[in-house]
């Protein structure tokens, strides 16, 4: 689940917020071995906690959450200056407003997109 490690510079802490299990694995494992330090939830109340706790250079955030969608999750994260990459398996779904404010992976993913996606998104979060 999650690692924490207050030895690991802030560039390179990663949020996961997935509810599948599998899927959030997965990512765990890909991003850990790409060298980022990950903190891996499964719904959004995990995820406030976890970033009221510790400062993460980006959140990845899955769109269908139990209870909430990943949206306003997303804005609350913004807001409080962490970038966000979302994650859905129907991008097209996702409100036009969402869509323009927030890269987005469309699911199904190649793993090593998802590695180049959270990069890019935490240099634009570095540069603003």
């Amino acid at each position: 689940m999650a690692r924490n490690d207050d030895t690991v510079p802030e560039a390179t802490r990663v949020l996961i917020v997935e509810d599948d299990k599998d899927v959030a694995d997965l990512l765990d494992s890909v991003f850990t071995a790409a060298g980022y330090l990950v903190t891996l939830v499964h719904d959004g109340a995990d995820a406030r906690r976890a970033t009221s706790e510790r400062r993460f250079s980006l959140a990845i955030v899955d769109m269908l959450l139990p209870g909430e969608l990943g949206g306003p999750l997303a804005d609350e994260f913004d807001a409080a200056g962490i970038p966000v990459l979302l994650m859905s398996g129907a991008p097209e779904q996702i409100d036009p407003a969402t869509q323009h404010r927030f890269p987005i992976l469309a699911k199904p993913f190649r793993l090593q997109d998802a590695v180049h996606s959270a990069a890019a998104a935490i240099a634009r979060g570095a540069s603003s």
